[in-house]
């Protein structure tokens, strides 16, 4: 599960003459919306229809108050019944975050609406911010804790998640930093410092790419060739490679100067620090997208399906930190919404 950004303020709201809950709430209108609106089909067919069943209550007291005053909260189950994104519950921001500051996305923000209902006061759960007006001490106090408020008269950020399909992830990597190899170098695939990634995801249109090169043999530090065609060609358009262990974890990636020609071959230096071993060289064409566009797209551009040709030499280190996915296939998707992502 991603959660996909923070969206703009707005009130929960619910459909005129319908009961208050998540199904027939204007807040999932707008995630129905703006998954629609704002997201192109590359990106939509990596994004699952969730349904399944929550069960059990969440209760517990929050503080409203420096003094030590609580309030009691009783969080009911909410399933999900089909939806492409929608808001966590409150069952799901105590298993997904390690505490409470670790919840808090937008300084200035008052905080972010849950779809759970919070049955002892009849209100819709919330996970508090820090608006401007208190003082830091009562930030510290109520940030990040969770609350409910009144579904039609508060406004709230929009922070909704989604579930990705796996088979379609080809490669996880930092949202900044992740891919700033030397043109014709691969580098190992840096650990992850903040919570904020980017995806390279399977793009189907690309089939046309393929890669002749079928074995390579290289040492530590040396070069490996690859010929290739059937590549896009433009400035952000790039030969690039995967690095993957006996396990097909990526560990390791590299891109070529951009592309001015759809055949031809590309030459890639080996990493150091990496054991000798078999790995296996995963192939792709991809339209790559700079660091100063990293505030709107969480992932670098496209790529058609890698080609495998097996590499006896390099590696292994240690496959760096947050590597989530399997790589699979190619293609790398504008960020879901233009502001920061969290896993």
């Amino acid at each position: 599960m991603i959660l996909v950004g923070s969206w703009s303020r707005m009130k929960f709201g619910q459909r005129d003459g319908k009961a208050l809950s998540w199904e027939e709430s204007t807040a999932r209108d707008e995630c129905q919306a703006r998954y629609n609106r704002m997201i192109n089909p590359i990106e939509q067919a990596a994004i699952c229809l969730t349904a399944f069943t929550e069960e059990g209550n969440e209760e517990f007291y929050t503080p409203i108050s420096s003094t030590g005053v609580m309030v009691r909260h009783i969080f009911a189950p909410v399933s999900i019944t089909g939806d492409r994104l929608f808001l966590l519950s409150a069952k799901e921001v105590l298993k997904y975050f390690n505490d409470r500051h670790d919840r808090t996305e937008v300084v200035g923000s008052p905080g972010w609406w849950l779809r759970s209902q919070d049955t002892f006061l009849n209100k819709v759960g919330i996970v508090r911010g820090f608006s401007k007006t208190q003082e830091q001490t009562s930030y510290e106090l109520y940030d990040g804790h969770l609350h409910s408020d009144r579904a039609i008269d508060n406004t709230y950020l929009l922070r909704p998640a989604c579930n990705l399909d796996a088979a379609r992830i080809v490669m996880v990597s930092p949202a900044e930093g992740g891919k700033t190899a030397a043109a014709g170098t691969i580098a190992a695939i840096p650990e992850n410092t903040s919570r904020d990634y980017k995806l390279t995801l399977l793009d189907d249109s690309r089939k046309d790419f393929a890669v002749t090169t079928t074995s390579a043999t290289a040492s530590l530090g040396g070069a490996v060739s690859v010929s290739y065609s059937g590549a896009k060609t433009g400035e952000s358009e790039h030969v690039s490679v995967l690095l993957c262990d006996k396990n097909g974890m990526p560990i390791a990636y590299g891109g070529s100067e951009p592309l001015t020609k759809a055949s031809g071959s590309v030459s890639f230096t080996l990493p150091t620090g990496f054991a000798p071993g078999s790995y296996t060289l995963r192939v792709f064409n991809e339209q790559r997208r700079g660091a100063g566009q990293l505030q709107r797209h969480l992932s670098d551009g496209q790529a058609g399906n890698p080609r495998h040709p097996d590499l006896d030499g390099p590696q292994r280190r240690r496959a760096g930190g947050n590597i989530l996915c399997e790589c699979v296939g190619l293609q790398c998707a504008r960020r879901l919404h233009p502001d920061r992502c969290a896993l």
